[in-house]
């Protein structure tokens, strides 16, 4: 039966894995602000420089965002999923415990 207690997903495992991935939400959140910076840079030097290079850009850039804002909202969603099953896992174990 010993054997069976080892299958089991530790505690603190679980915990450390939340703790992970909730840093690599964080550090996904400030990679994505740090690119919207570099996008408002680029606007700015393209709004200086007048031409229509400028609006091709914007306009094959407009057609790309709803694009890369849906993914990363599927995305987001599905890193709050595996959190919710940890904490839910997390919970079972509690309970299993007592």
């Amino acid at each position: 039966m010993q054997w069976l207690e080892d299958l089991r997903p530790n505690h603190l495992r679980l915990r450390f894995i939340k703790r992970m991935m909730m840093s690599q939400v964080g550090l996904f959140l400030e990679k994505q602000m740090s690119q919207m910076k570099v996008l408002k840079i680029l606007k700015l030097k393209h709004q200086k420089s007048d031409g229509w290079e400028s609006i091709i850009f914007f306009h094959q850039l407009s057609l790309w965002l709803p694009v890369v804002s849906s993914l990363l909202d599927l995305s987001l969603l599905l890193l709050q999923l595996l959190l919710l099953t940890f904490e839910l896992q997390e919970q079972g174990m509690m309970v299993l415990n007592t």
